[in-house]
């Protein structure tokens, strides 16, 4: 019989977890209310792989709000749920999807919407 103890699983620091990516805060024009606490701005993270499971990915590239809706609380500090959601003004709403799909876009494609946006 072989020793197994040469065959052990790397320790965990060999192992390290994946890097958490790119961010961005949002602030909000009205800030959500949970209980005493004002809540005036989100910070949103890049989303990994698992944070896209049972999602349409891409539905959230084309900005559907009720598929975004499902990944906020898994990319939100704090965690947002659709209640917060459903009560936000349209422009905070709108301002979060953009910042969501901005996640989704290469270098490349950054670097042309911001040469776009020097020209307007």
């Amino acid at each position: 019989m072989k020793d197994n103890d040469s065959a052990a699983a790397p320790a965990a620091q060999d192992n390290p977890a994946p890097a958490r990516g790119e961010t961005a805060t949002v602030t909000l024009n009205r800030p959500i209310m949970r209980g005493d606490t004002e809540i005036t701005s989100l910070t949103l993270r890049e989303p990994l792989g698992g944070d896209l499971r049972k999602l349409n990915s891409a539905q959230i590239v084309n900005g559907d709000t009720d598929e975004i809706f499902k990944l906020l609380p898994r990319i939100s500090n704090p965690p947002v749920i659709a209640a917060d959601l459903e009560a936000m003004p349209g422009m905070d709403v709108m301002e979060i999807v953009g910042t969501v799909i901005g996640f989704f876009l290469t270098p490349a494609q950054k670097l042309l919407l911001e040469e776009m946006k020097g020209n307007a």
